[in-house]
């Protein structure tokens, strides 16, 4: 994929457009950028799940995390400094040839990437949520297994997770409204699916 930095977002009309087929559908999502920050908030408790997991995981074998495992400043600086990568890691799982624009928008306090590159649902699923595993999951894991890991991983997988609201909801949405072996394609700020035509 080719990544593309494309500086502040301030409308749809700045997106790239896709060349649509004729029986695609519209994904029944929010309608704006802002919608879309303030629907994904809700997602915020699937976070709960592997936090609350990964510290009975830690208590149990290594005992009780210690204040320092919670309050880690260090933790901040790492969520900061994975800002960018978070959004590469998106881009990265699109096909080779693609290319995927970077936007930045000061309103909604986040980075976001676009592609109009058709995709399968498979793999529209995959994109989304490879950050939350690679930067959110698994760290948390490594927190777990290997007590020599600070707090610093455990507070910057946690920002992470948090990171991921947009993604978890668009991946919620495409497992419920998109049918399996159906194809995924952004335009503007929307997603649209189809079926293949024999």
């Amino acid at each position: 994929m080719k990544l593309r930095w494309k500086g502040c977002f301030e409308g749809e009309e700045q997106l790239a457009r896709a060349e649509l087929p004729d029986n695609a559908a519209l994904l029944q999502e929010p309608e704006t950028l802002e919608e879309m920050a303030k629907q994904s908030q809700k997602m915020l408790w699937w976070a709960v799940i592997p936090v609350g997991g990964a510290f009975v995981v830690r208590w149990y074998l290594w005992g009780l995390p210690g204040l320092w495992d919670w309050f880690h400043p260090l933790g901040i600086l790492c969520f900061l400094l994975l800002i960018v990568p978070h959004e590469i890691l998106h881009a990265a799982g699109y096909p080779r040839k693609a290319i995927c624009e970077l936007w930045a928008s000061p309103q909604n306090q986040c980075l976001f990437v676009i592609c109009t590159a058709p995709v399968t649902k498979r793999r529209f699923v995959e994109i989304s949520l490879l950050p939350a595993i690679v930067l959110g999951i698994l760290p948390m894991l490594g927190w777990c297994l290997f007590p020599s890991l600070k707090g610093s991983v455990f507070i910057a997988a946690i920002l992470q997770l948090g990171a991921c609201c947009g993604d978890l909801f668009n991946t919620r949405n495409v497992l419920r409204q998109i049918p399996k072996g159906a194809v995924v394609q952004q335009s503007g700020l929307h997603t649209y699916w189809y079926q293949k035509e024999n």
